[in-house]
């Protein structure tokens, strides 16, 4: 949380103080995919998603939401005085209702836990995304990353 207990866009934080900032919330700025995004995720991976599982065609798929979260998150919390985060996995990914191409969704994330690793300090965030102009989350996930100790 920032002043007054309102969300913060962006935690700028040294890497020892890292464990501290459980509790903050930060909310993303807005973003959106359109549906030549979804047709090109769709060539890279393979998955021919809208066609194969039916979904109209302007439909993003989950899986594709998912790859969005480190674009979402990693501009928001830059950690000093080390490298920066590793993707260390996703848990508890729900999802609630569908984002169509087009829309605008952004991400509110709390840091609920920052544990010491020996090899630097594993944060896990809750991910709620929502969709602009819609009540409730469209999906929410659980996000870890690994923060690497600069021992170099």
């Amino acid at each position: 949380m920032g002043p007054a207990g309102h969300p913060v866009t962006r935690l700028m934080v040294p890497f020892d103080e890292l464990p501290g900032t459980v509790g903050t919330r930060l909310v993303s700025p807005w973003t959106s995919v359109e549906v030549a995004d979804t047709v090109v995720f769709e060539t890279v991976t393979r998955v021919p998603v809208a066609t194969e599982a039916g979904y109209d065609h302007d439909v993003v798929a989950g899986f594709q939401l998912l790859s969005m979260l480190d674009h979402l998150v990693s501009p928001m919390i830059t950690v000093t005085g080390g490298p920066s985060a590793w993707n260390y996995g996703l848990d508890r990914v729900r999802f609630i209702q569908p984002v169509h191409a087009g829309e605008r969704f952004r991400a509110t994330v709390r840091i609920v836990e920052v544990l010491p690793r020996p090899t630097g300090h594993l944060l896990r965030a809750d991910v709620e995304v929502e969709v602009d102009g819609r009540p409730g989350p469209a999906f929410v996930a659980q996000l870890l990353l690994l923060w690497p100790r600069d021992d170099g």
